[in-house]
């Protein structure tokens, strides 16, 4: 079964499933056989002078569908020792760490995974107890996917609570310098391109004269580059038409201001229910998906004794759509 399926693949593909040691990566689109080559890879890897042992094997992808296919592709190239590979999500086996030694992870107190209605269960606890006059009281009350989504979200992209807040307030810093140098920009897009590039051009040396503008993350910086962009080798109105219809609208005094402003005022708000989130979840033992690798990651980092007696173990690490798991 394996040299006919090996005799299948293309010269690329017999190079990756060859190349047993040290590092390889795959790039390739939907379809093209990158399960298939794992397989053989393994296969051929149990097949070394190598002293390699199928429980030596760890084969980690995004989804059950995606590992039980793993599975059953090696079954045809190895037989029953394919059930000796550790095959798994990147969550189940954090999960599978984590239950396994919780000796490591005593201090967060991770006794139970939470699935996707108990975490709606428990943001829509905090969202109740917010107090009269929060600008999330009401907001996508009806909607807590959104809140799971964005917490999820935090989660995996490691921004903590303290981060979004420091993040809210530099939003509304810029948020008000903003406001201060668009007051007098036009509600009506001049129908000259010069009139209109001499506005904003304007408006762009304004803008580049705050140090904000020039620090990555910061949104001065975002809209400074766009607007930059949309200057450049300027012909018609359009691109600053769509600038200003992104960035920029019109307050009760008929000033220009930052649109969507009240987002970044929202993020303060988010910051202090994300917190209230992980404390809920500390306080009753529970963890949810993000925890299940996030956790892992933090006691591997920590605990030299775990991560050494899982290199022991684990002699080769094939990773599957490893891309979708954090940015």
């Amino acid at each position: 079964m394996f040299d006919r399926e090996y005799d299948k693949l293309n010269e690329q593909q017999k190079l990756a499933v060859d190349t047993t040691e040290g590092p390889v990566l795959v790039i390739a689109g939907p379809g093209t056989g990158k399960t298939q080559l794992l397989g053989l890879r393994v296969a051929n890897i149990l097949g070394q002078d190598n002293g390699a042992l199928a429980e030596n094997v760890l084969c980690l992808t995004f989804t059950e569908a995606g590992a039980a296919n793993m599975r059953e592709r090696l079954l045809r190239f190895i037989g029953s020792e394919a059930y000796k590979v550790t095959i798994s999500t990147y969550h189940g086996f954090g999960q599978s760490i984590i239950g396994e030694n919780p000796e490591y992870f005593a201090a967060q107190n991770l006794q139970k995974p939470i699935d996707e209605l108990g975490t709606y269960q428990v943001l829509a606890e905090i969202l109740e107890n917010l107090p009269m006059g929060d600008i999330n009281k009401n907001y996508f009350r009806d909607r807590l996917g959104v809140y799971a989504g964005v917490t999820h979200d935090l989660k995996k992209s490691l921004i903590t609570p303290d981060d979004l807040r420091e993040i809210a307030k530099k939003n509304l810093q810029d948020n008000d310098t903003f406001d201060s140098l668009a007051a007098d920009l036009p509600a009506k897009m001049p129908s000259k391109v010069v009139a209109a590039v001499g506005i904003f051009d304007d408006f762009l040396s304004k803008l580049q004269l705050h140090p904000e503008s020039t620090k990555e993350g910061r949104l001065l910086c975002l809209a400074t580059k766009e607007l930059s962009s949309a200057l450049d080798g300027i012909t018609k109105t359009t691109p600053l038409t769509d600038w200003k219809n992104k960035w920029l609208v019109r307050n009760n005094r008929d000033k220009g201001v930052l649109r969507n402003s009240i987002l970044n005022k929202r993020l303060t708000s988010l910051a202090q229910i994300y917190a209230e989130y992980n404390r809920i979840l500390r306080e009753r033992g529970l963890y949810d998906f993000a925890d299940m690798i996030l956790q892992t990651i933090r006691a591997l980092q920590e605990n030299d004794d775990l991560r050494f007696s899982l290199q022991e173990r684990y002699q080769y690490i094939l990773l599957d759509e490893y891309q979708d798991t954090n940015p």
